[in-house]
C-alpha cells in the first residue's frame, strides 16, 4: 500500500469515528476508581453468598426440625392414652391436638418452599478471581490508546486538517474566491496543481475566444482542483508521525470491537441460542 493513502485525512476520520470518542474520557476516570474498588467489590459480593448459604442453611434446618419435633410429638399424642386412666384418656381432645399438628406440617412444608424460593432468587455471586474482569481492563487500554491517538493528532497534525474536512476547506477557497474575484486565490490554485505531476493547467491564453461564464466555470474548477490538491500536501506531512496516530487509533478501534463480539457472545449465550 502507498505511503500516500496514510494521510491526516485518515487519521481525522478516525478520530471523529463516536465510538472511539465518546465514551473514551469516561473510561479512563471509571475503570481506574473501579480497579482501587475492586477488592472491596469482591469481599461484598463473596459475603453476599455466605449470607445467602447460611440463611439456607437455617431455613433448612429449621424446616427439618420442626418436622422431627411434629412427628415426635405425634407419636408421644399416639401413646399418650395409654399413660392415663381410662375415664382421662375418653375425655382428652386427641382429636384437636392431632389437627394442630397438621396445620404444624402445613406451616413446615410452606417453610420448606418458602426455602427453595429463597434459593432460586438468591443465586451464589461468589467472585472466584480477585482480578479485575478483563473487559473492565481491555477497556481502559482502548481508552488509553485513542487518548494518545488524540494526543498525537493534535500535536502533529497541521492547522488546516484539525480544522478543517476536505469538503469544509473546499468550501472556503471557493467561497473566498467568489467573493473577492482574488487573482491570487487563482494563482495559489495554480501553484498547488503544477506541484502535482499528474495535473496541468493550461496557460489562460487557451482560453480566449471563451464566453466569460465559461472562463469563470473554468476558473473555479482550477480552484476546486488546487484547493484538493493543497489539502493533500498538508495531509501527508509527516508520515511517521500519521502512522502513529493512526496505529493508536486502530488498536482503540480494534480492541472495542473485541469487547462488543465479547459481550454479544456472552448475551447469546445466556440467551441459550450458543452452547
Amino acid at each position: 500500500m502507498s505511503i500516500k493513502f496514510v494521510t491526516w485525512q485518515a487519521v481525522r476520520s478516525l478520530g471523529e469515528l463516536q465510538v472511539l470518542t465518546r465514551a473514551s474520557y469516561f473510561v479512563l476516570v471509571i475503570v481506574p476508581m473501579l480497579a482501587a474498588l475492586w477488592p472491596g467489590v469482591r469481599t461484598a459480593v463473596n459475603r453476599y453468598n455466605e449470607v445467602v448459604t447460611d440463611s439456607t442453611l437455617t431455613f433448612k434446618r429449621a424446616s427439618e426440625d420442626l418436622r422431627e419435633e411434629n412427628q415426635t410429638l405425634r407419636e408421644e399424642l399416639a401413646r399418650l392414652p395409654e399413660r392415663l386412666p381410662s375415664q382421662t384418656a375418653q375425655a382428652f381432645p386427641i382429636g384437636r391436638y392431632n389437627r394442630l399438628l397438621a396445620e404444624v406440617d402445613k406451616a413446615a412444608l410452606e417453610l420448606e418452599r418458602r426455602t427453595r424460593d429463597f434459593v432460586r432468587d438468591h443465586p451464589a455471586r461468589t467472585l472466584e478471581s480477585p482480578h479485575l474482569p478483563a473487559t473492565w481492563a481491555v477497556a481502559f487500554f482502548a481508552a488509553l490508546a485513542v487518548l494518545l491517538g488524540h494526543f498525537i493528532y493534535q500535536i502533529g497534525a497541521p492547522e488546516i486538517i484539525r480544522h478543517n474536512s476536505l469538503s469544509q476547506f473546499l468550501a472556503t477557497r471557493l467561497d473566498e474566491y467568489v467573493k473577492y474575484q482574488s487573482e491570487g486565490a487563482y494563482r495559489r490554485a495554480e501553484y498547488h496543481l503544477r506541484r502535482n505531476d499528474s495535473r496541468w493547467i493550461p496557460p489562460e491564453d487557451a482560453w480566449e475566444g471563451l464566453d466569460p461564464e465559461e472562463k469563470h466555470r473554468r476558473r473555479m474548477t482550477v480552484i476546486d482542483q488546487g484547493a484538493r490538491a493543497e489539502y493533500r500536501s498538508h495531509a501527508e506531512r509527516g508520515p511517521v508521525v500519521i502512522l502513529g496516530a493512526g496505529v493508536c487509533y486502530l488498536v482503540g478501534l480494534c480492541l472495542i470491537v473485541w469487547i462488543i463480539f465479547r459481550q454479544a457472545r456472552a448475551v447469546a449465550v445466556a440467551a441459550g441460542w450458543l452452547s
